[in-house]
């Protein structure tokens, strides 16, 4: 998984640069179960209740994994998010990626 940096407006723009090069992407914690209707009007499900929950579902994108990866699709992926970490003004900046288990 793949989280962005604040410094970026959210995921759209890293979302789409990954599309651009035919790498799918999707957002991993999206939508929250707290947001569907069965469970939106419990107190429990109030997004102040779950500021870590709301802020990784607007944050993170789960990038391709798969048993037939092959090493040059890893590699591809692996340039395509480094190229916005090269161009960015300020290392790190950018992208920060963050393994949940």
């Amino acid at each position: 998984m793949l989280g962005c940096h604040s410094a970026l407006t959210g995921i759209r723009p890293l979302y789409n640069r990954l599309r651009e090069n035919d790498i799918l992407t999707r957002r991993y914690f999206y939508p929250l179960l707290s947001t569907l209707p069965m469970y939106c009007t419990l107190p429990s499900a109030n997004p102040a209740n779950l500021p870590v929950a709301t802020e990784m579902a607007q944050r993170v994108l789960c990038l391709p994994i798969y048993p037939g990866m092959i090493d040059s699709d890893l590699a591809r992926i692996i340039e395509a998010l480094r190229s916005p970490l090269k161009n960015s003004q300020t290392p790190g900046q950018a992208l920060n990626t963050t393994t949940i288990a």
